[in-house]
């Protein structure tokens, strides 16, 4: 088995704001840099409160020089997350954000590449 390199965004809370913002959806962006190979990303997202479930869970082939997304829907209980990922090589950068009902950006949930938190391995918990 290669080697996998994992991160995790940490907890983000999602909950109203001043302005009653709360995200309904999660991207995450997967990015190829290399030039000539393929690399494999594993995503899950946890829900948080308490207990750690997992609520999503995809894994990306993505070709060279490329990109994929994907885009996840919040439950009403989401109110605490956590996205996890992995990759097959050091080539591939990750970003996550979050957007509300109206489509609009939550700037407090945008977790580029350089702010993950290396971890030792994905998490695998209960699933709900």
């Amino acid at each position: 088995m290669s080697k996998r390199y994992a991160f995790s965004t940490g907890p983000l809370e999602n909950q109203l704001d001043s302005v009653g913002t709360i995200a309904k959806t999660v991207w995450i962006k997967v990015l190829n840099n290399r030039r000539e190979k393929f690399i494999t990303a594993r995503i899950r997202i946890f829900h948080l409160d308490g207990t750690k479930i997992l609520i999503f869970e995809n894994e990306h082939t993505v070709a060279p020089e490329s990109s994929d997304i994907d885009i996840v829907y919040l439950s009403e209980t989401d109110y605490e997350f956590e996205v996890q990922y992995d990759v097959n090589h050091q080539g591939a950068l990750v970003s996550v954000f979050t957007k509300d009902a109206n489509g609009n950006l939550v700037d407090a949930h945008r977790v580029l590449n350089k702010e993950f938190t290396p971890i030792h391995k994905l998490c695998v918990p209960q699933v709900s």
